[in-house]
């Protein structure tokens, strides 16, 4: 299967999203980014947290992103569209840690 550029940025976001969203929720079990943030029972600190973790590398995200994102999939696929510039940042950035 040959991947194009974007697609692979989504799924190095997507791998990295899912490793930050596990440490804030303390979840080691198998979920993968297409477990919905329903399914896996998050409060609003823990979305808080990851959001404001998030926005240190993606300024002006907002706060209804779990709204508008049902899973980490997606959350990866809108902020790829959304912040193109920021991506390789946050790709470094992660990688870096």
């Amino acid at each position: 299967m040959d991947l194009n550029t974007q697609e692979v940025s989504v799924l190095l976001v997507e791998n990295l999203l899912l490793k930050q969203f596990k440490e804030i929720i303390e979840e080691s079990a198998s979920i993968n980014s297409s477990t919905s943030f329903a399914e896996l029972g998050v409060n609003s600190m823990d979305v808080l947290q990851f959001i404001g973790l998030l926005q240190e590398n993606f300024p002006n995200l907002p706060l209804t992103i779990f709204l508008e994102c049902g899973n980490i999939k997606e959350l990866g696929e809108y902020l790829t569209k959304h912040y193109p510039n920021q991506i390789s940042i946050y790709l470094k950035g992660v990688h870096h840690d």
